[in-house]
C-alpha cells in the first residue's frame, strides 16, 4: 500500500513537472515570437530609414518643385532677381492663390508686366525656364513701342504651391 501511494505520489508529481515544463515551453514560444516579430519591426525601420535617407535628396528636389506655404514672398523675390538679372523692369499687376481639387497643392497665379529690350525679355523667358519651381508660362504678349524704343510684354505664370 505504501508502495502504490508512492508510485501514485510519483505519478502526480511527474504530471505536475509535466504541467510546468509545458506551460513553461509555451510562456517560452510566446516569448521567442514576441522577440521575432520585435526584431523584424527593428529590421523593417532600419530598412524604412534607410529608405528615407536614400531618398532624401529626390524628396528635396521633388519639394523644390513647389513653392512651399508660406514662401510666396520668397517667390514673387526670386522672379524680381531674374528680371533683375535679364536687365529689364517687372511690374506684378496681381497675384493670387487659386484652390485646386487636390489634397496637397493650390496654384499661384501671378500676372506681370516687363518692359525692357527684346534680349532682357527673351533672357527673362529663357531665366523662367531654369527655374527651380514647376512654372508655367500661360499667357505671355510682347509688343514694340515705338514711341519709347522699348519692347513690353504681359505674362501670366502659375506655379503650384503646397497647402497648409
Amino acid at each position: 500500500m505504501v508502495l502504490a501511494a508512492a508510485v501514485v505520489v510519483a505519478v502526480a508529481v511527474d504530471v505536475w513537472f509535466w504541467c510546468l515544463v509545458s506551460v513553461a515551453n509555451s510562456e517560452t514560444a510566446y516569448l521567442r515570437g514576441d522577440i521575432e516579430l520585435q526584431m523584424k519591426r527593428n529590421e523593417n525601420a532600419g530598412n524604412l530609414e534607410k529608405l528615407a535617407n536614400d531618398t532624401d535628396v529626390a524628396r528635396r528636389q521633388i519639394d523644390s518643385y513647389f513653392v512651399g506655404v508660406d514662401q510666396t514672398v520668397v517667390f514673387v523675390e526670386y522672379l524680381e532677381s531674374l528680371a533683375r538679372v535679364a536687365g529689364i523692369d517687372f511690374a506684378i499687376t496681381s497675384l493670387g492663390v487659386e484652390p485646386l481639387e487636390n489634397d496637397f497643392k493650390d496654384q499661384i497665379v501671378l500676372r506681370g508686366e516687363l518692359a525692357g529690350s527684346w534680349s532682357g525679355i527673351m533672357n527673362f523667358a529663357l531665366l523662367l525656364e531654369t527655374a527651380p519651381y514647376r512654372l508655367n508660362l500661360a499667357d505671355v504678349v510682347v509688343n514694340n513701342d515705338k514711341a519709347e524704343k522699348t519692347w513690353k510684354a504681359v505674362i501670366l505664370i502659375k506655379a503650384f504651391q503646397l497647402k497648409k
